[in-house]
């Protein structure tokens, strides 16, 4: 097995240079296992990144607390403290953990689950290096990172083709919102207790195809019932936790998928805890609403996956994506662009 480059340099800048002695001492033993799983000692595992590294720009932000402290004496000390209980709070958070798993090299096990995947996935998946990407100087720079061919993260959406076939053939892929939720939970369990010992913590790529798909799911699947759209919510809640922004291709989808399910379940009357009642005809205005909906937000799924969804026949969904269709390409000259 050989060794992640690219991975390795991260856990020995924080070796070199961690905020803490915690952190420090952390990477290093990150760096061990490492080599361990490579073959390595932690000595030949360095010296094969001294002998390609690189020189290095400035950091983006190099000088940063110099000039914040010249701003507002006093930064310098109060960040430290931030610090000081960042790491308090990780140290205790992984003496939980070594109580719960027993040991720091059983947090980083590979579990059954990423066996599977790793299995499914190496045979069946070609892998690409990254060309390269452009420096903080805005200069081209070659790098180690490598991606799946049919799955580059965040560069090419959910995973496609073969490396979807291959996902699935690992162990199939939940069919509802609150079975992706709830498989979606556990990597991030895993991937949480790895970070407090390991805050440069990756997960394989394997793993991150994975739970792409489960994102997918997450944002397109129909599942209207109260633990579906609970689900959901979880889901949406997450992301707004995370406080990183998402394409806004992918709130829409997610937020016309919510909105669909959530007037099918009132129109079954299952809430606020009630038996279901005799169903609410929905009206054929209502119905095509939500095709348009989905065929805006969602244009890729099938005229069977959309009808199913709404309850109308594939038919009329084919009607509505023709007219649809039809009316772009008036408005673009009949080039349909």
């Amino acid at each position: 097995m050989s060794i992640d480059i690219e991975r390795l340099r991260k856990v020995r800048g924080l070796m070199e240079a961690g905020a803490t002695k915690g952190e420090r001492d952390a990477a290093r033993s990150r760096a061990t296992a490492m080599a361990k799983a490579a073959g390595l000692t932690l000595k030949e595992a360095l010296s094969k990144l001294d002998a390609t590294e690189k020189p290095r720009p400035k950091g983006l932000f190099q000088g940063f607390d110099d000039w914040m402290e010249a701003r507002e004496p006093g930064h310098k000390a109060r960040e430290a403290v931030k610090r000081a209980e960042r790491e308090r709070a990780r140290r205790s958070r992984c003496e939980e953990l070594l109580r719960e798993y027993g040991s720091e090299e059983a947090v980083f096990a590979e579990t059954d689950q990423e066996r599977r995947l790793r299995e499914a996935l190496q045979p069946l998946a070609t892998f690409r290096k990254y060309d390269g990407e452009v420096d903080s100087e805005g200069n081209w720079r070659e790098t180690d990172k490598t991606y799946i061919d049919g799955f580059a993260d965040w560069r090419s959406g959910p995973p496609k083709g073969a490396v979807l076939a291959a996902i699935h053939a690992a162990y199939p892929l939940p069919e509802t919102v609150s079975g992706a939720w709830a498989e979606h939970q556990q990597f991030e369990a895993a991937d949480s207790a790895r970070f407090a010992f390991f805050p440069e913590y990756d997960p394989p790529i394997w793993v991150r195809a994975r739970m792409a798909a489960l994102s997918f799911i997450l944002d397109t699947y129909s599942e209207p019932t109260v633990e579906g759209v609970r689900a959901r919510l979880k889901w949406m809640n997450w992301h707004v936790n995370r406080e990183i922004a998402r394409d806004v291709l992918d709130d829409k989808r997610v937020l016309t998928a919510l909105r669909i399910d959530f007037e099918v379940l009132m129109a079954s009357g299952v809430h606020n805890g009630q038996a279901p009642s005799a169903p609410v005809r929905r009206t054929t205005a209502a119905k095509r609403a939500d095709v348009l909906s989905i065929l805006d937000a969602c244009p890729e799924l099938s005229d069977r996956e959309i009808a199913r969804r709404v309850g109308v026949s594939p038919q009329t969904v084919n009607n509505h994506r023709r007219a649809r269709n039809g009316a772009a390409m008036a408005a673009n000259g009949g080039l349909g662009l």
